[in-house]
């Protein structure tokens, strides 16, 4: 009998950084005209009772100038009520308080109560839906932002609507679908991380019939890393049970073997090299029996269905098939007999496989696989018949994914 065989890293990082540092002096007048940017935050005392009692130690104490102490306790008064005209649901009185900041902010040169994206929210809870919706307004505002003593009461806010799913029961009242659905994520995005938004981008991708609104959210925040599902590798390994059609069946009975695989999937394409060996018995004597070993067995196919937890594909086979005669006795075992011929021939054939998993998808996805198909035999030169063998096997199944990052996908019909 023909020898058995058996069938079969290192990752290098370099990391490269630079970096510059230098300083300047900068004038006095150049300082306090960054002091007063809407982007800049000013150094504010935790709250109201902290204000009065650290005086002396404060940026705003006895030490700061009337003007400066003056501007601070009325940004606070204005956050104070403002803050409490939200929470007590008053809209009306929250509007004339935003009036009131609004004014304040254009003569302050000191205390700036609102960063710019705060006020994309300011704008949401006074219900000016109109003006979230234009997007040269969220250009300028929807930056980059970070929590102070004066804003977070807004941030809290938020997070407590999205929570009780009152966000979206406030926004009912906009008419345009594209509209809604555009107010609902940019304010999920206040909250969430980029992965979450993706999620809601493309949930309601086909309800944001407003392109341009679409296309800023996906500018601005698609970020969709997952397994690639269409290229991947596959090992399997496992046992099968054989019969032979045709003339050779006459002389040979069921046999047993096993098997491995590699695959290779590239989209819907299956590209498959498969190591099997076979061993049947032939009918009337219990002590000979033909093996059949393919080493170069390759199969081409097609990835019929891809589900969730079901895989199915069709292929086609070709390769190098070795058949021998093997006897056996007590003594000595399963051998390849002395003198006996064995035989090269081609191979040809077609089957199935049906993979079934059980998990849901990981880096190495684990599952059982199914296989049956045909494919011929020549044996001539031993059992002076040829035919073709029928086989199934059950195997264990590893499929072996990458993480890449997903473009954003524009087109395409609703789902029915």
């Amino acid at each position: 009998m023909l020898c058995r065989f058996p069938l079969f890293f290192v990752v290098l990082s370099v990391v490269a950084f630079w970096g510059a540092s230098f300083a300047v002096d900068v004038p006095l007048d150049s300082v306090m005209h960054l002091f007063v940017q809407d982007y800049m935050e000013p150094k504010l005392v935790p709250d109201d009772s902290a204000f009065e009692n650290s005086q002396k130690n404060s940026d705003f104490g006895e030490s700061a100038p009337i003007a400066v102490q003056q501007e601070y306790k009325k940004s606070e008064a204005l956050r104070t009520a403002m803050e409490s005209a939200l929470v007590e649901g008053r809209i009306e009185d929250f509007k004339k308080i935003v009036s009131e900041v609004e004014t304040f902010e254009k003569s302050a040169k000191f205390v700036h109560l609102f960063l710019n994206r705060d006020k994309i929210l300011i704008r949401y809870f006074a219900k000016d839906f109109d003006f979230i919706c234009n997007l040269d307004s969220m250009e300028q505002l929807n930056i980059e932002h970070f929590y102070t003593n004066f804003n977070h009461f807004l941030y809290d806010e938020l997070k407590s609507r999205i929570a009780t799913g009152e966000l979206e029961k406030s926004l009912d009242e906009i008419e345009d679908a594209s509209d809604r659905a555009f107010i609902y994520i940019l304010l999920h995005a206040f909250i969430e991380n980029n992965e979450e938004v993706s999620f809601l981008i493309e949930k309601y991708k086909y309800q944001l019939t407003k392109k341009e609104q679409l296309r800023y959210l996906v500018r601005k925040y698609w970020s969709k890393i997952d397994y690639d599902l269409d290229y991947y590798r596959a090992l399997s390994m496992g046992a099968s049970i054989s019969t032979f059609l045709g003339k050779i069946s006459d002389t040979t009975g069921i046999g047993f073997g096993g098997l491995l695989a590699f695959d290779m999937i590239r989209k819907n394409l299956f590209f498959e090299w498969v190591a099997t060996f076979q061993s049947n018995s032939i009918k009337g004597k219990d002590s000979l029996w033909i093996d059949d070993m393919n080493f170069f067995d390759f199969n081409f196919g097609y990835k019929f269905l891809k589900k969730k937890y079901v895989h199915l594909y069709g292929f086609l086979n070709t390769g190098i098939g070795i058949a021998d005669l093997a006897c056996f006795d007590d003594s000595d075992g399963m051998r390849t007999c002395s003198n006996s011929p064995h035989q090269i021939y081609p191979i040809y054939g077609a089957g199935v496989v049906l993979d079934l998993f059980f998990t849901d998808v990981s880096e190495n996805h684990m599952g059982l696989r199914f296989r049956g198909g045909v494919k011929n035999i020549w044996a001539d030169k031993i059992v002076k018949s040829s035919g073709f063998r029928l086989y199934a096997s059950i195997e264990w199944s590893i499929l072996n994914y990458k993480k890449k990052n997903f473009a954003f996908e524009y087109a395409g019909d609703p789902p029915k």
